[in-house]
């Protein structure tokens, strides 16, 4: 009996048949074949809106589908044409669309581009590509993983490769000698444009993120935990490398299946104050009729950037304040919440949080912690215990981490007190019935930086390390 084909999957089957209608609706007289001028008429209405097709472009595009060159696009051309990685037009689970290469891989040149002026330099590609080799030779491939080779250029020196590129040898590699070289990369790699949207910005964050470690490494500002934090920068480095750029089309993706966060830490712009946001605040929203069952009141702010692909210097910053009933009991109440967003070196009131909670949803859990952290400490390079202790019950209430791990981080504190007044013999004179309380008051009048608290979650394995670590390296 002859074995049976592995059956299609339902999501592919529905592209093919998404592709087979939209081949039909393109063949407009119906007779097997897309004429260019069939191609013209489809194409100008997937033009964005205001943007024209230009002659030039259809041309382009009509020899990118029309492989054996006979002026018109078979269904075999077209199907291959579609699901070709990089190709202009692209297949989606809804149908067909115009894709933006350069738009794509602007994020990978300007990494390879470090100085930005436009073009890649031998020194600055070198620099480049030897992580991307160190990284693979770091992680190499495992039994029963998915890509059995690493990708050929990528066993070229810097060297070597650069002269290939640099056809003019004028030392320099554009932009657009940059797209043709990804784009024969990227050609067998099997993967569909949508993958490439993620996966070529996705390597870019992880360079970034490289290379911002270097910088801090020769400020000074490594902690011990960093280097776990640079382990899984590689990985992800050497993973999407050979996604991207393998020769077998493997179509894999390491991005699908995990959930996704689009929202990072950025540097805040200068002059943003949690004292005075919440100053503000009092006045708009002032304690009424606390009644006999309340013994204090108390306010709670948290600060995150907007969630916004643009340059980090220009995102808004965007903040949710709560003001706190503390109970006769001990309990607390909290009020409704207020939002506001900060322009024009001021807090402005919003209407409405959606755009604060969509750009919380969309932000790492850690990072969500370490935003508490950095608003106890006004955004200061230091925080005090009681402030550590807010941000961390804050944390509790939104379930980033339990109670346990909350008492768990705390008596790792004490001890890590303990020992460090063993080592510096302050117990010398302290009778050994005072040293618990000693402890505790040297630790209530503790200053740290929120990266240390962060760094402590993670020993403890109550925060999970991640390379989302590395964007919070000066803050």
């Amino acid at each position: 009996m002859m074995p049976s084909k592995s059956p299609i999957s339902t999501e592919r089957q529905k592209q093919i048949d998404k592709i087979r209608e939209v081949f039909r609706a393109w063949d407009r007289d119906g007779n097997g074949w897309i004429s260019k001028l069939e191609l013209q008429s489809v194409l100008i209405r997937l033009c964005p809106p205001g943007e024209e097709l230009t002659m030039g472009q259809l041309d382009r595009l009509m020899m990118e589908a029309d492989r054996d060159s006979d002026g018109r696009i078979s269904y075999d051309e077209f199907v291959e044409w579609v699901m070709r990685p990089g190709a202009s037009v692209c297949a989606r689970s809804d149908g067909v669309e115009l894709f933006d290469l350069k738009r794509t891989l602007r994020p990978l040149f300007d990494m390879y581009d470090r100085d930005g002026d436009g073009t890649i330099a031998p020194k600055e590609f070198e620099e480049c590509h030897d992580i991307l080799q160190q990284a693979l030779r770091m992680h190499p491939i495992r039994s029963g993983a998915p890509h059995s080779e690493d990708p050929d250029h990528l066993d070229d020196s810097a060297q070597e490769l650069y002269r290939s590129l640099d056809t003019d040898n004028d030392q320099r590699i554009t932009f657009d000698e940059f797209i043709r070289w990804q784009q024969d990369c990227m050609e067998r790699s099997g993967l569909t444009n949508q993958d490439l949207e993620q996966l070529v910005p996705a390597l870019a964050r992880q360079l970034m993120r490289i290379f911002k470690m270097a910088e801090s490494n020769d400020d000074g500002l490594l902690m011990e935990h960093d280097s776990e934090v640079l382990l899984h920068i590689t990985k992800n480095v050497a993973d999407f490398s050979r996604d991207i750029w393998n020769d077998e089309e493997d179509a894999h993706s390491s991005l699908k299946g995990r959930r996704h966060y689009t929202n990072r830490w950025s540097e805040p712009p200068v002059g943003l104050n949690v004292t005075k946001l919440k100053g503000m605040h009092m006045k708009l929203v002032p304690f009424h009729n606390m009644g006999p069952g309340i013994k204090d009141t108390d306010l709670r702010a948290l600060c995150i950037p907007e969630h916004k692909a643009s340059d980090p210097a220009n995102r808004r910053w965007l903040a949710r304040v709560v003001s706190v009933l503390i109970l006769a009991s001990g309990s607390e109440e909290d009020c409704d919440p207020c939002f506001y967003a900060y322009q024009d070196l001021n807090w402005v009131p919003v209407e409405n949080g959606s755009e604060f909670e969509e750009a919380l949803k969309a932000m790492p859990p850690e990072l969500q912690l370490f935003c508490y952290l950095k608003a106890e400490a006004n955004f200061g390079v230091q925080i005090t215990w009681e402030q550590i202790q807010v941000a961390l019950n804050h944390a509790v209430k939104l379930d980033l981490i339990t109670e346990e791990q909350f008492l768990k981080y705390n008596n790792h504190s004490f001890y890590l007190v303990k020992c460090k007044m063993h080592e510096l013999n302050l117990f010398h004179d302290v009778p050994k019935k005072q040293r618990h309380e000693e402890v505790l008051r040297l630790r209530e009048r503790s200053h740290q930086a929120p990266r240390n608290v962060m760094a402590q979650l993670a020993e403890l394995k109550i925060l999970r390390v991640s390379s989302v670590w590395a964007d919070v390296l000066k803050a």
